[in-house]
């Protein structure tokens, strides 16, 4: 995928520098040695030449395979975690009203309308909640489980947060971005200035 490819190849840059062989790179390693500059009075960064000398530099973009990273910023898995510990808890004290209403309503050899009314709206709310309680836990252990899997591939602290490890990706993708298009940019004029002093044939 375009993120490991361009993080191998940063990887293996930054071992040059630093003349070692680590096989793993954090994501503030990652973005200052792309960020790095030298050569040619140290304005071209290590990005700027991995894209210039790559054979198809939009081969490491990898924004379309993110679409969701600002989105992500803004994820506090440990926030969501708790509110939804709040929301079981409140759940189970609804469970425990209905069986002492439901109990009540048994003792007695009539039951009165608003039992029977109140339990009527009641039950199905508390069971609808519940599985919806549940598709959302299911599906913050899956982005938990992914955000994990981020931080091994990064060698991140595992008590990094989630809002952190997204907010450093979507840095270094607009890192990337923005070489790439400078990139582009700059083969449009070298493009525009051979047309240019190309010579034009005379028309009869």
């Amino acid at each position: 995928k375009p993120l490991a490819f361009v993080c191998k190849k940063l990887l293996k840059i930054g071992n040059l520098m630093n003349g070692q062989s680590a096989t793993g790179i954090t994501l503030n390693s990652l973005i200052n040695i792309a960020k790095k500059k030298g050569g040619s009075g140290g304005k071209i960064s290590v990005i700027d030449h991995l894209i210039s000398t790559s054979d198809n530099c939009d081969a490491m973009s990898f924004k379309h395979d993110m679409p969701t990273l600002r989105e992500g910023t803004r994820l506090d898995l440990g926030e969501i975690k708790l509110s939804l510990r709040e929301l079981e808890s409140g759940l189970k004290s609804i469970d425990s009203t209905i069986k002492a209403e439901q109990s009540l309503m048994d003792s007695q050899d009539e039951r009165p309308k608003h039992s029977v009314d109140f339990l009527s709206r009641i039950t199905p709310f508390q069971q609808r909640a519940v599985q919806e309680l549940k598709t959302m836990t299911d599906l913050i252990e899956r982005v938990t489980s992914r955000v994990d899997e981020l931080k091994r591939f990064f060698a991140e602290e595992p008590t990094s947060t989630s809002a952190s490890i997204f907010e450093a990706l979507l840095e270094f993708s607009f890192i990337v971005e923005t070489s790439k298009e400078a990139h582009h940019r700059k083969q449009r004029a070298l493009r525009r200035r051979d047309s240019m002093q190309r010579p034009r044939t005379a028309h009869l």
